[in-house]
């Protein structure tokens, strides 16, 4: 925790180096402060406990001393004996031992020597040596960075941009007519982005002044204005316009909107849902990340995902994706893992999606449960997403329709070229017939929604049973739920019995 002086201490050092630093450079100026601060206590604890060697003093055996005019070397006698010299008259020498090992011997018991009058008030700088820091720095740093950075970001008088800080009352100018110019630059540019770098040449700011400085205070600036919008990954800092943004980045499309359901109860799935949950990893189900994060990974489409031309961004997918520290929306390019043809994405963090995937869909035909694979680019704002291609042939699929507002299925045979993962795989028979569903839903039961998606897949099955992953993909064609939720309700519901490996049948009729 930052103490009232460590606050002290990095203003001041800011003001001093009067440029943005880093948070690991500010924690290193708070170590250092600290580490000197210690040794100055210790200092004064060794001038209380040490004897300063006069000459006219008595010493004994094992007593400690400290001797300014050998760059204040400390020592312990050793020995004490009678001095030897008619023309000083009677006195003793001292054998000391220093702390490097050598041994010398001094006078003492000498009334008349100047150097019992010298003033060794002032010590020198290397008394106790500030060698300690590199090792403290080492050991603290890690732990140190989110308390720090917390701490910090509670004071109204510190800013913090892409990790780095700086003070309020520093910042260069920066007025209305130069934020007009931005805007002007990132119309010009179809929105953006642009890099600050980019910006500044453009804005007759004085040339003169720190680059670093003028970056941060711009940056600033723009991050204040609801005009603009900080689009760039971690360690990058681009410049969008929002006006030119698309509507989905700015607000979540309807089918990935979470809605909160209070009636859901909280329990304990069984085993073979739990498994189920991890393996789905709907991104609101906060599912943990097994081991580390792969290289690339394979997931499928849900069907909210498809219409909303979206990926998931959930614990296997988000260490794939350009991050950043706080910005909320990042801007990358979608590379066709078939082709190499690019597309802009975007990273929407409080959606928990990733937006700018409607091309490849509509490329390659893609139904939900189409199976995908990400991995990431050769640049960090580059991210490979391929979709796994096949003969295009037609398969009988699960198919979503629409009979007098009420959801009804049927196997129709649909044209596919994207390999498909069976569970998940479903159809529409038109997206207006599916939109209907979707907005009659939103006044609907959650638990009478997954009812008559639980009955209508049934039908389906020529043994009678349901697999809790199809009727998750089927639920989220006509209304948002995670896993967790369509399985609490599929556990609680009263018609229906597991059957062994996720599958689910109908009670038979006089069943409990």
């Amino acid at each position: 925790m930052l103490d009232v002086n460590d606050i002290q201490h990095i203003n001041h050092y800011l003001l001093e180096i009067a440029r943005p630093q880093s948070l690991d450079n500010l924690i290193s100026a708070v170590l250092a402060n600290r580490l000197e601060q210690a040794n100055q206590k210790q200092q004064a604890r060794n001038k209380k406990q040490m004897s300063l060697y006069r000459p006219g003093q008595t010493y004994e055996a094992g007593q400690q001393l400290l001797f300014p005019l050998l760059e204040n070397a400390t020592g312990k006698v050793l020995a004490v004996r009678a001095g030897n010299n008619p023309d000083i008259g009677t006195f003793n020498v001292i054998q000391v031992q220093l702390s490097d090992g050598s041994r010398y011997e001094f006078a003492s018991n000498l009334p008349e020597h100047p150097l019992n009058q010298r003033d060794f008030h002032e010590l020198a700088e290397n008394e106790l040596p500030f060698n300690n820091l590199p090792e403290a720095h080492e050991m603290a740093l890690p732990a140190l960075r989110a308390t720090v950075q917390s701490q910090l970001m509670q004071l109204p008088d510190f800013i913090c941009l892409s990790n780095t800080w700086f003070l309020k009352q520093m910042l260069l100018e920066i007025n209305e007519f130069h934020l007009n110019l931005v805007e002007a630059l990132l119309d010009m540019a179809n929105g953006g982005p642009l890099r600050t770098t980019e910006l500044l040449p453009h804005l007759g700011l004085n040339e003169t002044d720190d680059l670093s400085l003028l970056e941060f205070s711009l940056n600033y600036v723009l991050s204040q204005d609801d005009r603009f919008d900080e689009v760039g990954p971690k360690g990058e800092v681009m410049w969008y316009l929002k006006a030119k943004e698309p509507a989905a980045v700015l607000l979540v499309p309807p089918r990935l909107q979470m809605p909160e359901y209070t009636n859901i109860p909280t329990i304990h799935l069984p085993e073979a849902l739990e498994r189920l949950v991890k393996e789905i990893n709907d991104e609101w189900d906060d599912c943990a990340l097994d081991g580390k994060p792969t290289s690339n990974v394979d997931i499928f489409i849900p069907y909210h995902h498809l219409t909303s031309g979206t990926l998931p961004l959930n614990a296997r997918t988000s260490p794939l994706f350009p991050s950043a520290l706080s910005t909320q929306r990042v801007r990358f390019s979608i590379i066709d893992g078939n082709t190499g043809q690019r597309f802009s994405g975007w990273v929407v963090r409080p959606g928990r999606f990733v937006y700018g995937l409607a091309p490849l869909y509509e490329k390659y035909g893609a139904l939900a449960g189409a199976l995908v694979n990400i991995a990431p680019g050769s640049y960090p704002d580059e991210v490979v997403i391929r979709l796994h291609r096949r003969n295009k042939g037609a398969d009988w699929i699960r198919t979503i329709q629409n009979q007098e507002n009420q959801l009804r299925m049927t196997m129709l045979r649909q044209g596919v070229s994207v390999k498909m993962l069976d569970e998940v795989a479903v159809a529409v028979a038109s997206q207006a017939e599916a939109d209907a569903l979707f907005e009659r839903s939103l006044n609907r039961t959650v638990e009478r929604v997954v009812e008559q998606s639980f009955r209508e897949l049934v039908k389906l099955s020529q043994q009678g049973s349901v697999h809790a992953t199809t009727l998750y993909s089927t639920v989220n064609t006509v209304k948002r739920l995670t896993a967790r939720q369509v399985f609490s309700v599929l556990v609680n519901a009263s018609y229906c019995e597991p059957v062994g490996d996720a599958y689910w049948r109908l009670k038979s009729e006089g069943g409990d």
